[in-house]
This record gives C-alpha cells, structure tokens and sequence, in this order.
C-alpha cells in the first residue's frame, strides 16, 4: 500500500476564506474574550414579563382531521412602535390574542395590547409584517389572516400614535387601504416594485387544498389559476389605497405559499420576488421585469428546490456581494425519526411531477448559493445545503441569517417542531387499520385519535457560518437548548448593546427571548445601521449595503418580511470582528442613488440619509471573460438522445442509474488536413457523430459506419489513435450501459479503421470478445514495441451493481496492415481484471523510469497506481482514497519533474457523506434467495451503522422483511446486521467509501503521494471530466473541470451543484478556484467529458459532452 503523507492545506482557495484568518486572529488577541462557549441566555417570563403562549385547543369539532392546517403557528415582528428607541415585540396567535409587548428597557417588557388595540378578534391569525403604511413615521402592523372559517381577511392596524402614557395606539383600517385580502394569507412583504417611490404589498396565500392531490392537480390548477386562489399584488396608488393588480403584473398562479421574500436577485435594481411553496406545487422565482410586470424563471435559475417549502430567507452567506436563498423542509437528522416520519417519495410520482413541469423537488431544505449574473442577465443558484450541513433539521419553519456572534459571517438560526407528528407512519397505518371498514368516523372518535397520535418537543437550530461555505450546528453550546414547537422567529437588539437577541413564537408554550451575550463577551464588534429614506418611504426599503474591510466585503439588503411569517426592524446589522473601522461602506437606495462613507467606526449606530446621496457614475465595463460559450455559431445542433431505460426495475435500491454514463468525446485529425476534428458517442439506438472542421473553424457531419441502422450500442467511451502504425488515427468506442444482460453482444467494443481521408470501415475481426460493460479506453505503449497498445476499464457488472467488472490490456499486435489486439491482462496485470468499477484511468511515467504507468479510479474503490514493470504491472492503492472516484488526470503541477494527479470524486456536496473513521458501505448479495443481486447502502450515525433507504425501499426488495420488521419503527430502530445478520453481510460484496471529496496527489516520489482537497467550489459536485492546460497564459497548469450526476435515485437530490469549475493553478500545487462571472465557464448540465480541440492549430475550444443535452463548445481567451 502506499503511504499517503498528511499535508496541511496549501492556500485557502476560496477568494474571501482569507477574511476568516483575518478575523479569527483580530479576535484570539482580544483579551476580553473568555473561554465560554455560550452565546445566549435564556430570560424567563419572569425576568422579561413576557407571557404570549400561542396555546391550540384541540375539540371534536375543531381538530387536525377537520383542520389540518392547525400546527402552522403564528408569527412574531419587531418593531420602535412607540418610537422610544426601544424595540418592541408583537405575537400573533392562532386561537388566542395577538400581544404587543412594550420594551420597558433593561429587557423588560410591558403588555399593552389591550389599550393598544392590537389584539386582533377570534379569526386564525398567521404571519404579521411591519410597514408604515402612511409614511408618517409610526410603524403599524399587517397581519395575515386564515383559518377554516369564511372570513379571511387580513388585518392592518395602523398606528395613532402614542397616548399621554406613551402607549400606541392603533386602528384596524385594512379595508380602507384596500388590502382586506381574503386570500387565506400565510405572509406578506411591502416593496416598490415599480420604482414610483411608494411601497407597494405582496400577499402569499395558502388555499386549503388536498395534501395527497397528485401532480397533474397542481398542474391544472396552475393552468387555471384564480384570483381568488393566488397570491396577490397590491399596487400603491399614492393616495392611501392600494389596487390588486396580480393580473396585469403576471402573479396569476396557484401554490400553497408559505413565504414571500423580496431581493434584487439579478442586480439589476428592480426587487424580486421568491415564494416557497408547499407540497408538489413549485417555488417561484418571479423576476421583475421593471415595467411593471414579473417572470416566474425557477427553472432557469435553479435546478432543485425543497419540496415542503416552508420559510425562507435571503441573505449574502458566503459574503461575496450576491443573495442567497435559504429554503426549509421537514427531513429529520435523526435516523430513526427520519424513518418514522418521512414516507419515501415513489418513482412515479416524482416522475409525473417531472413531466408535469413542476420541476425538481426533494424533500430537504435547501441553501442557494447565487453563482452570478449570466449574459441573459438571470443569476444561477447552486443548492449547497449539503456541503453546509443544513439539509436536515427536522420539521422547521422559520430560516434566519444574522451575524450572532459578531464575527463577519452571517449564522443561521432554524425552528423547528410540531405540535404532533402528522406524518408518523406507523400511526396512520394503525388507524387506517382500525377504521378501514368505518364508513363515517364522528367526532368523537377523530378527537380520541388527535390525543393518541405521537408528538416530541424539539430543540432549535443554531449554526454558526465557518466561512468556506459550511455551518456547524452550536446551538446547545451557543445555550439554545429548549425543547419546544417552535414556529416563527426574529431577531433585534432588544438592550441595545449591539448584538442581535432572539424571539421565538411557540405552540403550546410560552413565547422564548434570548440574550446575545456576544458584546458582553467582547467578541466582535458591530455596526447599526438605520436609513432615512425619502417622504414615500421613511424606512429605506429595499435599500442595499456593502461594506469593505481589508479587502473583503459584506452585503445586506433592507426587507423586512424574513423568515416564516415574521418580520425584523429596519436596521441593519454587521459584525466585524475585531475591527475598530470600516475601510469604506456604499449604500444603494431603492432610485440608484448611493452615497460612500470611508474610515467608519464601529460599535455605533450610524442614520444615513437619503438626501445625502447621489446618481450612481456609470458602470465601468466588464473585462473579458476567461472562456466564452460559441456554442450556437460553432456546431451543427447536436445533441446526445438518451434512451428511456429504468435501471431500478431490476435492482430497486440503486444509488444511482448505470445507464446514463455518455457521451465520450475523443479528438484527432482523421482526414489529414491538419485541423483537429472529434467524435462524440450517443446511447443505446442513436448514433454517435463525426465532426470535421472546417477552415472556418466550424465542423461538419462526417458519415461513418457507426450510423448503421438499429444501433444498439451504448456509446460511453471512445479513443482516437493509431491502431495500425499508419499515421492517422483510428476509432476504438467503447460499448457500455446498464440495459442489456451480462455478457450480451451490445457490450462487444467496436474499433472503426480510418483510410487516412476520414473514411472508416468496421473492422470485426482485431478485438478480442470484451464483452465487459465498459467506461473508457486510453492508449499507450506500455511494453515498449513502438505500436499503441490499450487499457480498456470495465465499468459495471449489468444488473449486479456494485460487482467489480472485467477490465483489459490489450496489446497490439498488428502486422502487415491486419490489425490485431489480443487480451493480455491475465499475464501482465492479473490483479486488474477485476479490478473494481472503473470509470477513469491515466497513462504516464508517474515514477520517471522511462516505462508507462497505469493509474485507474471508480466508483467503491481506492486510486490504484499500476506501476510498469518491464511490461508488466504491479498494483498498489494510495490509502485512505477508497470513494466514488469519476475522473483522473495528471500532469507536472508543482514543476519538480514527475507527474502528480488530481481526482474527480463524488463531492461533497451529496447525501452520501463518508470518512476514514465513519465509512459509507455497500453490501451486495441475493439475501432473499430469488436469483437477483440485492443492495444494502449503510452510513453511520453515532457509533451504529444503520441502512441508508426506509423500510418501504427495502421491501421492493425483499419483501420477507415486512415479516421481521412489522412496523415502521421496528426497521427504524434496525441497525444493518439487524436487517441482514452479521453473518450474511460477512459472506456478501463489503466495499467502503472513505472520502468523497476530489483530490490533488502531489507526487513525492518513491510511490508516495500526498493527498489533499481541492478547493471547494470543485466539492460542489461529481467532477467527470477535466482537462489541464495552461488556459490563462501564465506558465502554470491549470484545471478545467465539470460533472454533476443527475441520474440519481428520487429520494435522494440529484447532484446539480457544478457548473463546471476553473483552477488556477500557481506553479506549486495549489489552486485558487475562479468565480463564474470572471471565468465565463457554464456547464451547469449533466456533464460526463470533456476535451479541448484547437482551431486552426491556433485558438483553444472546450468540447463539453452533456447527457441527454446538446454538445456545449467554448473558446478560450
């Protein structure tokens, strides 16, 4: 085995991870800061005489069954209602009063809702917002309104200002303003979205709807929308009243809305809109047009949503200057809650929901990470919620970033909880049982059921923000250790000491306040800033803040409407660590007016003022882009088609589908003319295709004996080489997939002869049978003769999935123009042919010895280096690299003489998550005895390794379980030797994964690598393919990769996260990874290769091979 030497990191490579060394060094020399953990304090009721308890009563005549709306909770908003400086706290409950609670100071807190008239009456309150709806200066309050009853309207109480004891005093004028919406409201947020100065009203409803109604309902109910279904937009006419103007402005829709975020989503000044919806019907991303009207472009910015959409908000996380959106779903970390609780999406429904257009949905939330503004002026979104850690924090509602410990980086704080737990499956099995011949069940009954179905109170999430891109979960150090039915939550400094407090709104329990201690502890330093905006809009909505510190940057927007059903002040807040300045800070205001302050100090409250800002200059002009996409002026259209084929009809618990590996794209000069030309394969029934080029730089279709008809070949490698020593090259394809039986013909490789003019003829007779399911062919000389002789990876054994398929050396022995390959693997490399599940593999002198080497890399097994012995191999595997490996290339990065390689792995940014020390396995075995190879996936959770799929998965398997595990929480509760004993896993296939991340080896010499991450950006997906080249000109190799693997099972998220990725290598083995917008790569799609191709043996173009999607082409600069 080799030894694998343990580096530090080089350079951090993500471009503002430097600012988290910068603030972590101003903090550790603090000398106040202490060395406890907690951040927050709880305060009782007692200490802040807040009492609100949003308690549900549960009747016969009002309960789940007939309501089962009933545990969305209510909201909670922040708000200088009396204009004391102080602020104050409004609840909004569902069966009880709304309470405005006074901030008396010292956190003390005083109940004036009674006097206040701010308690609402008996309809079913939700989500409350803070406007000013008269811009008189006096914050009022909007509250959304549903239930099950009629009378739905919304209220507003608007405020009259104080009384002589300086209490507020409001009146309900809703329907006066003309924003009585009786739409079912769950959330609104007020912004000017069509830039006449006045703050305009977005209403999200939730129209009661089936929960199992099926994805051809949301699609009609969608093509039909009603107004009276949809959300609404309310325009300000300017003269104390609104108008619904949902139609006109393109809003019409139907979806079951839980929140409404307001954002520049696009940088192009105009407000957008985001709205997360419930079940099956679709988020959407509603672009703002700037004429008045909006453009739903979900599917055009994201490639993935949640599908229990919940609360959302949108903050800039990562701190590059673009929001970001964070979604909340119901998927519980716990194994054993999970599997209670979440039913396992089927195949088919997900893929009715596909073809009904209502996109890709999963059940997790989901963090976007905005990647940058395209040419077509739209962002693109990256769900990164699993490299973050954040997918998975039970049934939560309210998402809310803020910078709680002062540090730079916006946390993340999450709520969670239900009241009861509607979707147990073991309990509505049972009652479904127990009332299966019941015609009607009175109530009675249905109430005795409420009282029986399973509840647990849960604790809240807190997640502090690292800096690269991941959270980790500190909320019970942090001292956030309640349990509890949490719903909405916001935040605002309620002692004014300059760090951000927490309120919570509970069901069935009293509402929770935290102290941030932050200040107290001295641990960063903070600045407040609040706006005065303009006569129409005091507030300064929608303005937009950037401040600068040593060369890095932070980002907020003013909205207020955050979170679920809750709104914050309108103040925003920065923690900045250690620094006692601001290098420089630009506000934006809603018209485009800025104005830039340098040499700010800290820990204060800064008011800027709309009056003192100006017309913003011009806007300097985009340099050129490292890559351009030219694919529309290059190539003839074409496209790879794949075949329909479900890989899960024979082996149900896949990970992923074996079908869908192409097109390879191989390039050579095939006619002689000294322009490069390429092949790219199709799949199964389509044919792949020849390009020539042409003295333009364009190409053109080349006809060739691989467009035979009835092709039934899987194309999913391809090579083009000198097979007979005549110098031009010919074409090996490689023949794979998962559709046809072990050892069926459509598996035999086929090498196509060229006659040096681009003419090819099948030639049958020079392969060897290799009917081995396949992934890539390289070519190499690897005994030295002087003729290219061949490696040949075997990809999968079809339909016995993870089994190691046979792999090849096939060495040349052509002569007098009859070429010839004969299988030698068992006499120079026997440790290879059944090697594992091989996807890639590299041809080089890795140990300088003048002898070509092999390295190979697959799915379920270690990096192997295959050193050449005199023509014959022998294997060794780096340690530590066992892992879901796709791509391998090499090349001199760190320039000391031998070739090192990089890896493309699974990512980390998947499910699957894997380490040395906690494994992610595989077993396979006929366990039942049917004649089929079944799968178990385990991962481990503590110290137990449990199965990765629920117990519906595996009984599509192997039915005879349901005999061993009769309920849900029997399987749940099952570790993997529970569901198949130890002694049958110790006779099965056992492989392991120990790291999914992509990996630079440096190459230390004596067979010694030394191992470590590439930047994280290149985590983000599956990496397929890479190219290396100097592509930017400055003497050093650079990487150009791309991947993703969409082919996935539904339950899990595809993985979606790349849009290909570009290196920048400095000469010594360390990458920095360059954003989108100054790179210009964009391979968002299902990448499986790449190649570069020169043009006119002058420019540089990128061949980019999308499953199922069109041939991408760029030119490098």
């Amino acid at each position: 085995m080799i030894k694998l030497l343990v580096l530090e990191y080089g350079k951090r490579v993500y471009p503002i991870v430097a600012l988290v060394a910068v603030l972590a060094s101003c903090i550790s020399c603090n000398p106040g800061k202490t060395g406890e953990d907690r951040l927050f304090t709880k305060l009782s009721s007692r200490e802040t005489n807040i009492t609100f308890r949003n308690t549900l009563t549960e009747t016969d005549t009002f309960n789940y069954f007939l309501y089962p709306y009933m545990y969305m909770g209510g909201g909670v908003s922040v708000g200088d209602f009396n204009n004391d400086s102080l602020t104050d706290i409004y609840f909004t409950g569902n069966m009880v009063s709304n309470r405005l609670y006074l901030n008396m100071g010292n956190l003390k807190f005083k109940d004036v809702t009674e006097i206040s008239g701010t308690g609402g009456d008996n309809r079913w309150m939700l989500g409350s917002t803070i406007c000013d709806i008269n811009e008189d200066g006096l914050p009022d309050i909007y509250v959304s309104v549903s239930g099950i009853d009629d009378n739905c309207r919304n209220l507003l109480f608007v405020n009259q200002g104080n009384n002589a004891g300086g209490i507020p005093l409001f009146r309900e004028e809703a329907a006066r303003y003309g924003i009585d919406d009786n739409g079912k409201s769950s959330q609104t947020t007020f912004f000017d979205y069509d830039k006449d100065g006045d703050l305009d009203l977005y209403v999200a409803n939730y129209p009661i709807t089936q929960f199992k109604a099926p994805p051809f309902f949301y699609r009609q109910m969608m093509n039909n929308a009603r107004l009276d279904e949809s959300g609404h937009l309310y325009r300000n006419n300017g003269d104390a009243t609104y108008t619904d103007v949902t139609v006109e402005a393109g809003l019409l829709t139907f979806g079951l809305s839980l929140s409404a975020t307001v954002s520049d989503l696009n940088q192009d000044g105009y407000d957008d809109l985001y709205i997360s919806n419930d079940f099956t019907s679709p988020d959407f991303y509603f672009f703002n047009n700037g004429d008045g009207t909006f453009t739903d472009r979900t599917k055009d910015v994201v490639g993935q949503t949640s599908f229990y959409g919940m609360g959302n908000d949108i903050a800039d996380y990562n701190n590059d200057g673009l929001p970001d959106v964070m979604q909340i779903d119901m998927a519980p970390e716990d194994n054993q809650r999970a599997k209670e609780n979440m039913s396992s999406m089927s195949r088919e429904d997900f893929d009715d929901m596909i073809r009904e257009g209502l996109h890709h949905q999963y059940r997790y939330s989901t963090l976007q990470l905005n990647r940058g503004i395209r040419d077509n002026g739209l962002p693109f979104f990256t769900n990164t919620a699993w490299i973050a850690g954040v997918t998975s924090t039970d049934w939560s509602w309210a998402s809310l970033f803020a910078d709680f410990d002062l540090d730079g980086w916006k946390d993340l704080y999450i709520t969670n909880g239900i009241r009861r737990d509607i979707n147990n499956i073991d309990y509505f099995n049972k009652m479904n049982e127990s009332t299966y011949f019941d015609k009607e069940v009175d109530n009675s009954e249905l109430l005795k059921w409420v009282r029986q179905m399973p509840y647990e109170p849960l604790v809240n999430y807190l997640y502090k923000n690292n800096g690269d891109l991941t959270f980790s979960n500190r909320g019970r150090e942090w001292g956030i250790k309640e349990e509890s039915y949490s719903n909405s939550v916001a935040c605002a400094d309620l002692d004014n000491d300059g760090d951000l407090d927490l309120i919570v709104n509970d069901v069935d329990g009293e509402a929770l306040v935290y102290r941030n201690v932050a200040r107290e502890k001295q641990m960063g330093n903070y600045l407040k800033i609040d706006f005065e905006g303009t006569p129409k809009n005091m507030m300064g909505i929608g303005s937009r803040v950037t401040i600068w510190n040593d060369g890095k940057m932070q980002m907020a927007e003013l909205t207020l409407s955050r979170g679920y059903q809750s709104s914050v002040e309108p103040i925003l807040y920065f923690g900045l660590a250690g620094h006692e300045k601001i290098d420089s800070l630009c506000v934006k205001w809603p018209d485009g007016k800025v104005q830039i302050l340098t040499q700010v100090s800290t820990n204060q409250k800064l008011t800027l003022h709309y009056t003192d800002a100006t017309m913003s200059p011009s806007v300097p002009a985009a340099r050129e882009r490292l890559f351009r996409e030219i694919t529309d002026q290059v190539q003839p259209g074409f496209s790879h088609k794949e075949n329909s084929f479900i890989d899960f009809d024979y082996q149900p618990l896949l990970p992923h589908k074996l079908s869908m590996t192409g097109p390879g794209i191989t390039v050579g000069d095939v006619n002689s003319d000294q322009l490069e030309d390429f092949y790219v394969g199709n799949a199964s029934n389509s044919a792949g295709q020849l390009f020539i080029q042409g003295i333009d730089g364009t190409f053109s279709v080349q006809q060739g004996p691989w467009e035979k008809e009835g092709n039934r070949f899987e194309e999913t490698g391809s090579l083009l080489f000198d097979a007979d020593n005549d110098g031009d090259p010919d074409l090996y394809v490689v023949s794979g997939g998962y559709e046809f039986p072990e050892g069926s013909k459509e598996y035999q490789d086929q090498l196509y002869i060229n006659d040096g003019k681009g003419n090819f003829i099948t030639d049958e007779n020079a392969l060897p049978v290799t009917t081995s399911s396949g992934s890539c062919v390289k070519a190499f000389d690897f005994d030295r003769d002087g003729d290219m002789d061949l490696f040949v990876g075997g990809r999968q054994v079809p339909r016995q999935y993870p089994f190691p398929a046979q792999s090849y050396i096939l060495e040349n022995k052509s002569e007098k123009g009859i070429v010839k390959f004969e299988d030698v693997t068992d006499k120079v490399a026997p440790e290879l042919g059944k090697a594992g599940m091989i996807t890639d593999a590299l041809c080089a002198d890795i140990d300088n010895d003048s002898w070509p080497d092999l390295i190979v890399a697959g799915e379920w097994m270690p990096v192997c280096y295959y050193r050449n012995i005199n023509g014959k191999f022998s294997r060794t595997e780096i340690a530590g690299t066992k892992g879901w490996w796709f791509s391998i290339e090499g090349a001199d990065f760190d320039k000391d003489g031998d070739i090192d390689l990089v890896a493309g792995n699974l990512g980390l940014n998947f499910r699957y998550k894997a380490s040395a020390e906690k494994t992610f396995d595989v077993y396979a075995a006929d366990f039942d005895q049917d004649g089929k190879s079944d799968i178990a996936l385990s991962y481990y959770q503590g110290n137990k390794q449990y199965p990765v799929r629920t117990r519906s998965c595996f009984l599509t398997q192997n039915p005879g379980l349901s005999l061993r595990f009769p309920t849900v929480k029997s399987f749940a509760e099952a570790t993997i030797s529970d569901v198949y004993t130890k002694e049958v896993l110790k006779e099965s296939l056992h492989l392991q994964a120990q790291t999914f991340a992509s990996c630079y080896f440096e190459n230390m010499g004596n067979g010694e690598f030394a191992m470590r991450k590439l930047p994280v950006e290149a985590q983000l997906s599956s990496v397929n393919d890479m190219i290396i080249d100097d592509f930017d000109g400055d003497g050093h190799q650079d990487i150009l990769a791309a991947g993703n693997l969409f082919n996935v099972e539904v339950v899990t998220p595809r993985n979606d996260g790349s849009i290909g990725v570009f290196l920048k290598g400095d000469g010594e083995g360390h990458f920095t990874a360059l954003p989108f917008e100054s790179s210009g790569f964009f391979a968002p799609g299902d990448v499986k290769s790449m190649a570069l191709i020169h043009i006119n043996n002058k420019k540089r173009e990128i061949l980019v091979g999308n499953n199922n999607d069109r041939l991408q082409i760029f030119r490098v600069r």
